[in-house]
């Protein structure tokens, strides 16, 4: 070409994005008056052709210019309607063809997932100036072409009207994104892929991908970041379809580490999702953890030898069976266990049946930190019945009653000392035992299980701050069922009471609920009544209670770990035979 262009016109159809329907419009980008001044400048103005008035959410175009070095690119005017303009900027790209003319890109659009632009017949879009590198004019072509807009997942169909054009993406630096969607949010193809512009947590990829605004963290304004709707599965381009956030602190209970605003982590929250409730799970009692590390462990006694072994349990294995010491009296017994000194690690009160001495070893793993002796109570009129934290105030406390009149008495432990001596009630009824210790409320504080041998009453006292806040009968039922005991099988805060039939082997429980049966559900059935559920604890530290079964007979041990009602795993432990003695 020479110093004198004459007018080009190349329509194509625009390719749209939001409330058009390119079935029903007629949509046109056109280069009109292209022309070239002296001193090898071109001048081109672009402009839309419509018939009526559209509102869309986006498009993007792309210049190809074939020919002689640019030596720079200037715009003189584009449009913008508020704070939302159409970008752009030059590509050159040295034999994009195998053509020893250059190839120039001048990519140009606009895109907002949110906001619409209103753009009438015949507006401006872009009107541009090229330089030519040493005043050279010589042009092989100059065609406008239509570009897909990122946000199209799949390609729709693109009417051709006239001219030279490419439809597809084009990411000419080989980093998967497209140049156009670059140029509109960046300026520029320099943004890395794998970048995080508006640091959301969502690359740039990602955002591409997406549909996202790379340079804003919350693409549609809602107050919660893209990458917290992405994790939390909500839509990220929706202000009106939101994540669920039970503290309304706009971070999603996904990614929110405390969901209800307790100050309580959730992983440590025994109820992550009740800021009235803000029992700290690492706090919560771990039942019989001799080691401290959030599992409950055996203790057994061998009567013959007098040998005091820790099992330090790790799920259906023990991690550690050693022994503690040598306690050669056949007259002492381990009566009760608790964390009396609120170390997070259980504790020994030792008990002579003989004389009646108690004995408390603090107890650090398999050391025996610190030991005391704690006092005298008549032995064998009183006996050492339930152990728990009945006053909520993280150590464990001691239960007694006296078997000839029936009258009851609490220890409120403090390390080797008995903090508070208080009697309680009598239950003269001598057929009342206790049968379990545990909170079945989930205020924090164990209660007392009752049950009569002989009618089948079930009978609750409710704990709090040391005394007896409400007591009731439960239920009755008959002398087929014992209570095996108490412990939180569905990890709700609250423990749970565990039944077994002694005529047919069903094994039962009742899920409780502020202190009343929310649900009562069958288990299993085992149906071997030689085999009786002995302990309960949490063996593989995953907040929920697990059984541990014994034969007599055979002297085998076996753990069930429990996930709520279902055995989640089951392992076979080392047997011991009848002199041995599990701790209470």
């Amino acid at each position: 070409m020479n110093n004198s262009i004459g007018l080009m016109i190349v329509v194509l159809t625009l390719l749209m994005v939001g409330k058009v329907n390119a079935n029903e419009q007629s949509f046109e980008i056109t280069s009109a008056n292209v022309s070239a001044v002296s001193n090898g400048i071109v001048e081109a103005n672009v402009s839309y052709r419509i018939n009526k008035l559209q509102a869309v959410n986006g498009f993007a175009f792309r210049i190809h210019y074939k020919g002689s070095d640019i030596a720079s690119f200037e715009t003189i005017n584009h449009f913008e309607q508020g704070s939302l303009g159409i970008s752009s900027a030059v590509n050159d790209i040295e034999d994009l063809d195998d053509n020893p003319e250059t190839d120039m890109y001048i990519i140009a659009g606009w895109f907002d997932p949110v906001n619409s632009l209103n753009i009438n017949q015949g507006q401006q879009l872009l009107y541009f100036k090229l330089v030519l590198a040493d005043n050279e004019t010589n042009f092989t072509n100059l065609t406008i072409s239509p570009l897909p807009s990122p946000s199209i997942q799949s390609k729709p169909s693109v009417v051709i009207m006239e001219g030279e054009y490419s439809i597809g993406n084009l990411a000419t630096d080989d980093d998967g994104l497209d140049d156009v969607w670059e140029m509109l949010y960046f300026n520029n193809l320099e943004s890395g892929p794998e970048d995080d512009n508006d640091h959301d947590g969502l690359t740039n990829l990602e955002e591409y991908q997406l549909g996202t605004n790379p340079t804003k963290a919350d693409t549609d304004d809602d107050n919660y970041t893209d990458t917290d709707e992405v994790l939390a599965g909500s839509n990220p381009l929706n202000s009106e379809n939101l994540p669920l956030d039970t503290d309304g602190d706009f971070i999603s209970n996904v990614t929110d580490d405390d969901d209800d605003n307790d100050g309580v982590l959730d992983v440590d929250d025994a109820f992550p999702l009740d800021a009235t409730q803000s029992q700290n799970s690492t706090q919560l009692k771990v039942k019989n953890d001799v080691d401290g590390d959030g599992k409950s462990d055996l203790l057994w006694r061998s009567e013959a030898k007098g040998w005091n072994f820790l099992w330090a349990m790790d799920g259906v294995q023990t991690k550690q069976a050693s022994p503690i010491n040598v306690v050669q009296d056949e007259g002492w017994l381990m009566a009760g266990q608790g964390d009396y000194d609120a170390d997070g690690k259980s504790d020994i009160l030792w008990r002579n049946t003989f004389t009646g001495l108690n004995f408390i070893y603090l107890m650090d793993g398999l050391n025996i930190k610190t030991r005391q002796v704690l006092n005298y109570v008549d032995a064998p009129k009183w006996e050492l019945r339930g152990s728990g934290d009945f006053n909520d105030d993280g150590k464990g406390d001691v239960l007694w009653r006296n078997v000839d009149r029936g009258d009851t008495w609490f220890y409120m432990m403090d390390g080797l000392n008995v903090g508070t001596s208080q009697p309680s009630l009598w239950v003269t009824d001598l057929n009342y035992k206790i049968v379990a210790i545990g909170d079945i409320n989930g205020d924090g504080t164990d209660d007392v299980i009752w049950r009569n041998q002989v009618t089948g009453v079930n009978y609750i006292w409710i704990m709090d701050n040391g005394q007896i806040a409400n007591r009731y009968v439960l239920n009755a039922i008959n002398g087929d069922w014992t209570i095996a005991g108490a412990g939180d099988l569905d990890w709700d805060g609250t423990d749970d009471i565990i039944l077994r039939n002694q005529v047919d082997g069903r094994n039962w429980a009742y899920l409780m609920e502020n202190g009343q049966i929310k649900t009562s559900e069958f288990m299993s059935t085992v149906g071997s009544l030689d085999w009786q559920i002995v302990d309960m604890g949490d063996y593989d530290g995953d907040g929920k209670a697990d059984l541990l079964w014994r034969n007599e007979t055979t002297t085998r041990n076996i753990v069930h770990l429990m996930d709520g009602l279902t055995i989640k795993d089951k392992g076979v432990l080392r047997p011991t035979d009848n002199t041995w003695q599990l701790a209470q």
